[in-house]
């Protein structure tokens, strides 16, 4: 298989835009129209997030273990949608199909062979996983929404109950789907750490013209039913293997799987190195978690808690950037940072703590973009730090 030769086509694909996803879901759904309920009425973040999902496989086609683990997350996730062996040979051939009508004469017998040969490797990767993971788990989740609380104007803490045992690690994500928004998923962190009762705290802000953001913020009540998908993600669960004193950067409700870390690590009696929780915000009514995060410090003498303003007439506390205060409580660079914002927080912060001569493999990142695949967004923004 020519990795360079999928690299160099799928560049010429990627110039293409939203042309290319376009024609590929037209082919899809004549193939079989049976598939398009799979996806939301309005399909143009749906076609962004294909473009995506395939230029991070291309772009890692010749590393197995990346590509292996990107894959199989995929195919777990997929089961959600309710997607089968089959349908992957339906996807295969829309695939190859777009291929042929975008490269033009560049889609050669050879090329196309090494395409086929690609997808049915990432195929049977995500097939395996979903089949290994049906044996265990349930597709999905249904739960119980238990209480909204109302913390901002646009903003609410929800509480569920799965139906099931859910197997999430601290720093996960989850898809969240409710049934007035047919094939629309958000996903939110989990704020706590696994319980024993099962229930889950998410954090969720209404996105303006979002399409679930607003109902579940605004709407939802007590006594509901929502659906989750599979937990996600591996990279902020990465401070599991971490032997160093931890930085965690949030940004709005990026705080909430930064805030499961935390509680995790106030459940391990041996961990006693050092955790700084830096919480960055516009103005001091946007720090609406305060409460659990100060009791979590108040019970961990090794966690320091420093919430950050960007302006605040009456703010006795930090003013400026999450960044800056990252920088100032650790200057040397030598904790392993976790970062959680908005994309425009994770990358401004990142770019910072670069050109601070922080080591690119100790800053670990994820975008809390509202329908952005988690690893995918972490690998979009750094690379490197994807495990």
């Amino acid at each position: 298989m020519n990795a360079d030769a999928l690299r160099k086509s799928w560049r010429h694909v990627e110039e293409l835009g939203d042309e290319a996803a376009t024609t590929f879901y037209s082919f899809l759904f004549t193939a079989d129209p049976r598939l398009r309920s799979m996806f939301p009425m309005g399909m143009s973040e749906q076609r962004d997030k294909l473009l995506k999902a395939l230029g991070h496989i291309v772009a890692n086609v010749d590393d197995i273990r990346l590509l292996s683990s990107f894959a199989s997350q995929l195919g777990r996730d997929h089961r959600r949608f309710g997607v089968v062996a089959h349908h992957y040979q339906t996807v295969g051939r829309a695939l190859m199909e777009t291929l042929r009508r975008s490269l033009g004469p560049g889609w050669t017998p050879e090329l196309a062979a090494d395409w086929m040969r690609a997808y049915n490797f990432v195929a049977q990767l995500m097939i395996n996983a979903a089949d290994a993971d049906g044996r265990v788990n349930p597709a999905a989740w249904p739960a119980r929404v238990d209480a909204v609380e109302r913390r901002g104007a646009d903003l609410s803490v929800i509480t569920v109950t799965p139906q099931y045992p859910y197997p999430y690690l601290a720093g996960q994500s989850c898809a969240v789907h409710h049934q007035s928004r047919p094939a629309v998923w958000r996903y939110l962190s989990p704020a706590n750490a696994p319980r024993p009762d099962n229930t889950i705290e998410f954090h969720v802000r209404a996105i303006p013209g979002g399409q679930l953001s607003p109902m579940l913020t605004y709407q939802l009540r007590a006594g509901d039913v929502v659906t989750l998908g599979p937990p996600v993600g591996t990279v902020l669960a990465g401070w599991r293997r971490s032997g160093s004193e931890l930085m965690l950067i949030a940004g709005g409700t990026g705080l909430a799987p930064l805030r499961s870390i935390v509680e995790q690590l106030t459940l391990d009696r041996y961990w006693s190195k050092r955790v700084t929780l830096v919480i960055g915000a516009d103005t001091e009514t946007d720090l609406y978690d305060m409460s659990a995060v100060n009791a979590l410090e108040s019970r961990a003498s090794w966690l320091r808690v420093i919430p950050v303003v960007r302006r605040g007439r009456r703010w006795t506390g930090a003013v400026g950037t999450a960044a800056d205060v990252a920088l100032q409580a650790s200057p040397h660079g030598t904790a392993e940072i976790y970062l959680c914002g908005s994309d425009a927080m994770v990358t401004t912060t990142v770019e910072r703590l670069r050109a601070h001569g922080y080591d690119r493999r100790r800053v670990h990142v994820e975008s809390f973009a509202s329908t952005t695949y988690p690893p995918l967004a972490a690998a979009n923004l750094h690379p490197e730090v994807i495990s």
